[in-house]
């Protein structure tokens, strides 16, 4: 295989993994975008950024959905805990379970 043709595929290969739906935590609690704008998780809660640079937050503990897309499950009870079954990956929640949300996130004023 030649040069280009292998720069051509890892090429490929990093744009098909960065469309990807992936969504990572913001370890800090808060996030200033580019324009100022600050968010936060709520108390005891978990802030997400996605692939897009949208934010969502959990009320409570968060664990990835492998089954479904990588999804952010979340305990709907505010600083509730979330845990993923390693053999079932069945996730169970205490106070029951939600998807990250951007209407649980909270702008400081």
């Amino acid at each position: 295989m030649n040069r280009f043709a292998k720069i051509s595929i890892v090429v490929f290969t990093l744009i098909v993994a960065g469309q990807a739906p992936a969504q990572d935590r913001v370890e800090s609690g808060c996030f200033t975008d580019i324009y100022g704008k600050t968010i936060c998780a709520p108390p005891n809660g978990e802030l997400y950024r996605n692939y897009m640079g949208q934010f969502a937050c959990g009320l409570g503990q968060c664990v990835k959905d492998a089954w479904h897309e990588g999804q952010i499950i979340c305990s709907s009870q505010p600083g509730g805990f979330a845990t993923k079954d390693p053999l079932s990956g069945k996730i169970s929640c205490t106070g029951g379970c939600e998807p990250v949300s951007i209407s649980n996130c909270q702008v400081p004023r």
